[in-house]
């Protein structure tokens, strides 16, 4: 994230996980096609961290992006 203030970027939006993706994708700083992925991992990752709800499946599917394959 840039130091500074710019295109619209405040505290507020470096505090919150979902504002910042919306501001990183509305400025073209991430790809567009990884909007709809983001949002599925970033409300995944709160069930578990703050909900608790997320199931055994919605985990499996989660650690699938903590692994890189070559």
């Amino acid at each position: 994230m840039p130091e500074e203030n710019i295109d619209g970027l405040t505290g507020k939006i470096r505090y919150s996980l979902g504002l910042r993706l919306i501001w990183l994708f509305d400025t073209e700083r991430l790809d567009e096609g990884l909007r709809e992925l983001s949002a599925c991992v970033k409300d995944y990752g709160n069930d578990g961290a703050h909900e608790g709800t997320l199931d055994e499946v919605a985990a499996l599917d989660l650690q699938d992006f903590t692994v890189m394959h070559r």
